[in-house]
């Protein structure tokens, strides 16, 4: 199975482009991403208003990939679970196909060193995940500041182990 997930592209017609390759242009490439399987990437370029950096927002974007034949739609990286609540609905109303949560572990903080700092346990993280999943994301992860204690308390919290 090859799966193409076309992520990090700010400008939203470099992903509908994307949808076009063939499977062998992505082989020949070496892309390991899912053809038809998109996840608009959100931090900085969605905001938890649906909207998106470069124009129009994340529900009609996940519209116009399914039109043009993706299988799953949803957003990746972005701000925490706790702020995507209402974007994840609103796309899951708009589009009939498996829906994508993998949010952050929460809004980063700098701290004095330059690191990010994540304002989320794998607890709070989870409990969230479990809204989203309510709301209509079928396929879920975490991005930035999640770490496999985040994924065990999430499966746990969903009742999946």
């Amino acid at each position: 199975c090859i799966m193409a997930g076309i992520l990090t592209i700010v400008p939203f017609l470099y992903i509908v482009a994307g949808s076009f390759a063939t499977e062998k242009e992505l082989v020949e490439r070496a892309f390991f991403i899912i053809p038809h399987t998109f996840s608009l990437n959100a931090y900085k370029y969605i905001i938890a208003d649906g909207s998106i950096f470069s124009g129009g927002n994340a529900i009609e974007a996940a519209m116009s990939l399914e039109a043009a034949g993706a299988d799953a739609v949803g957003i990746n990286c972005s701000v925490g679970p706790d702020q995507l609540v209402s974007v994840i609905r609103n796309i899951k109303e708009n589009v009939s196909i498996p829906v994508i949560a993998k949010p952050n572990a929460g809004m980063p903080q700098i701290d004095d060193l330059g690191n990010a700092v994540y304002s989320m346990t794998p607890a709070d993280f989870a409990g969230y995940m479990k809204v989203l999943v309510d709301n209509g994301a079928s396929v879920i992860g975490g991005c930035c500041g999640t770490t496999p204690e985040f994924i065990s308390e999430t499966a746990q919290v969903l009742g999946l182990r």
